[in-house]
């Protein structure tokens, strides 16, 4: 391979190959917007800097000298692997490449997910996204031990550390098996619930959604019933089917494959569940970036999303 010294600047090669593609000295200038003089100048400069002729001057045609054909091939070649070291560079300062870890709870996102993954791959094709289902309950303490990188989630979160980000609200329904009397009613009370077992996901896998359910219940004067746990939306959608119990779910988390389930909304006027993105400011991470923007957006077209200006810190402070 053809050694230069630490002078030559990377102008000189793309001067060259653009000589060498063109064996014109005319052509060439003005495919590079320089003078014919100047052009020849440098060529004479760039063979003296190698201290070898890469150019065969002796007929009226130009042509390449074997050091210079050598030249060419090496020369192309660095040129060509600095662009990509550039775009690649770009490409990860941007966030369009490297590795998002993202944590998400089985009762979530479950239509939503899908979206913003589709459309940070638009944006992202070259990112290594690494997905893992996480009970809300552990989302902080994988955060806080670098495990995850961002975490799709039930706000609020207590740590005041984390940056939150609200994405959507989703409302709670009752999934009943396609038999049950109360699957005729187009609306279900919760008041009609009361006598009813409730099949749950286990408490100490994701005591937030838990506590949701038995304070909405204990607003109505009962405390359920709880019988089968299981954090299985499939196997629960079985349970149900097969009249074991009832289950109160998010919306999104009741369109289970399967059949002998329907899902009705609940008639009273209850807080919706609320959802959001959750994450360490100070582990950075620049492709997560873009996977809140992707999410942003998705949310945005959901019509339960908050407006776009609405980003938050626990305890309520505004990120700008």
């Amino acid at each position: 391979m053809v050694r230069c010294s630490n002078c030559m600047e990377l102008p000189h090669l793309r001067e060259f190959l653009a000589l060498a593609d063109e064996l014109h000295f005319g052509r060439a200038a003005e495919k590079l917007g320089l003078p014919q003089s100047s052009l020849s100048r440098r060529m004479q400069q760039l063979e003296a800097m190698l201290g070898v002729a890469l150019i065969d001057r002796s007929n009226k045609a130009i042509a390449l000298t074997p050091a210079g054909e050598a030249f060419r091939h090496d020369a192309r070649a660095h040129l060509d692997g600095l662009r990509d070291a550039v775009a690649r560079a770009r490409r990860i300062s941007a966030g369009h490449t490297g590795q998002l870890r993202i944590a998400f709870p089985s009762n979530l996102a479950a239509s939503f997910l899908p979206q913003v993954l589709a459309r940070l791959r638009a944006d992202a094709p070259d990112a290594s996204l690494t997905l893992r289902e996480l009970p809300n309950a552990l989302h902080e303490a994988a955060l806080r031990a670098r495990e995850i990188d961002i975490a799709v989630t039930l706000l609020p979160v207590r740590d005041p550390a984390l940056t939150q980000r609200f994405l959507f609200t989703e409302p709670l329904k009752v999934l009943l098996a396609d038999t049950h009397p109360l699957a005729r009613e187009e609306a279900v009370s919760l008041r009609q619930l009361q006598r009813e077992t409730f099949l749950m996901c286990p408490a100490y896998r994701d005591a937030g959604f838990h506590e949701t359910i038995l304070e909405r219940c204990a607003a109505f004067g009962f405390t359920p019933r709880i019988g089968e746990e299981t954090d299985s939306r499939v196997l629960l959608s079985e349970l149900v089917a097969g009249r074991t119990g009832i289950a109160v779910l998010p919306d999104s988390s009741t369109r289970v494959p399967g059949t002998g389930v329907v899902a009705r909304p609940i008639k009273e006027p209850l807080d919706p569940l609320r959802v959001g993105l959750v994450w360490f400011e100070e582990h950075p991470n620049a492709l997560r970036k873009l996977f809140v923007a992707a999410a942003v957006e998705c949310a945005s077209e959901l019509g339960t999303a908050a407006p776009r200006t609405t980003e938050k810190r626990t305890r309520e402070r505004v990120v700008a």
